[in-house]
Order: structure tokens, then sequence, then C-alpha cells
């Protein structure tokens, strides 16, 4: 190891060795929060006919329930995933069928890529911090850009989805970003500029 590797590792271990003690009211506080948060999220997650059928919410959130029950969500899991795959069938082939050069199809999706910047005008132009992605081009230019919809909060957000459609004068793009709200970016342009800086 070098020298810094064990420097780095002294400091941790001192800030490991000086932590304030374990906070048991804190401890609680939270998990009660997390708690609920998860019973709510579990009860609008379901069927109501399910839903109705779990006697207390707050148990099967920490993940216990009936056999019956179990059983149900095993069968609602295969349904939902052939539905999922189906629609996912159908718009690979909608996308295909789109008239999109091969550079720009293939290089089109930024997904987990972090938005570092966002600059708009006659042109938008986002930068990307690739890592954990699963591209190297960090730089879309969209050129002559016609402004659907835009949410804020945009940079510092991750793309997570996108669909990209031609029109007459060029293109429409659709992106789907995660964080509060799940922003949206919508435009028209005249063509689309994926680059590695």
């Amino acid at each position: 190891m070098s020298s810094e590797q064990i420097s780095h590792i002294q400091q941790l271990i001192a800030t490991y060795d000086v932590r304030p003690p374990f906070d048991e009211v804190k401890c609680k506080e939270e998990f009660s929060i997390n708690h609920g948060r998860r019973c709510k999220e579990a009860a609008h997650q379901l069927p109501d006919e399910l839903s109705s059928r779990i006697a207390d919410m707050r148990v099967f959130s920490l993940g216990y329930c009936t056999k019956e029950v179990l059983h149900e969500l095993r069968q609602l899991s295969i349904e939902n995933e052939k539905l999922m795959m189906l629609i996912l069938e159908e718009y690979r082939q909608a996308q295909q069928a789109e008239n999109i050069p091969e550079h720009i199809r293939n290089h089109f999706g930024f997904h987990d890529c972090r938005v570092m910047e966002l600059t708009t005008g006659k042109q938008i132009i986002m930068r990307m911090d690739t890592e954990g992605g699963f591209t190297n081009f960090n730089k879309i230019t969209f050129d002559t850009v016609e402004i659907i919809w835009q949410d804020e909060h945009i940079v510092g957000s991750h793309w997570i989805y996108e669909e990209l459609y031609c029109t007459d004068e060029g293109y429409e793009a659709h992106i789907l970003f995660s964080g509060a709200g799940m922003p949206e970016l919508i435009i028209r342009c005249a063509d689309i500029i994926i680059e590695h800086e």
C-alpha cells in the first residue's frame, strides 16, 4: 500500500473512533418516519382488492404477509412483467420504424448520466457526468430548438428515459429525468449532435 492509502485509512479510522454515541431516540424517530412512508407507498402500489385483504399494512411494509397474499403478489408480478415486456417490445418496434440515422439512434441514450449543465437558446446544450451511465459521450446539442415543455430542476438530476421521433423539420425528443417531480424536457429540433469532450 502507498503511504497515501495508509494515511487515508488511518484518517477513516480516526473519524470512526470519534463518532458521536448511538442516539436511540433519533434512530427511533427516523425509523418511524421511514416506516410511515413505506406503509403509504405499499398501500398505493397495490390494487385495491389486494390491499384491502392485508390485515396490517405496517407489518406488510416490513416484508411480511400471509401465504395467500404472497401467492397473489407473485401472480401480479408475473402479469406485470409480461405486460411490461409487451409494452417494451411495442416501443422497440415503434422506435425501429422511425427513420433516425444510426449514428444518432445508437448514441441517443444517457441513462443514469447526471446533467451537469443545461444551456438554452437557439440551441440546447447538455453536458453530462457519465460516471454510472452507459456511455462515454458527455455532450449533446439540439440545434434550432423549439421547447415544447421544460420542467425545472433538470440540472443535477439523472437522465433515465428517452424517446426520439422524426418530424418533417428534424426530430422530437422526450426526456425524463430523476428527482423531485420527475422533470421532463420535450423539444423539437433540426439536428442532434452527440459528442465526447
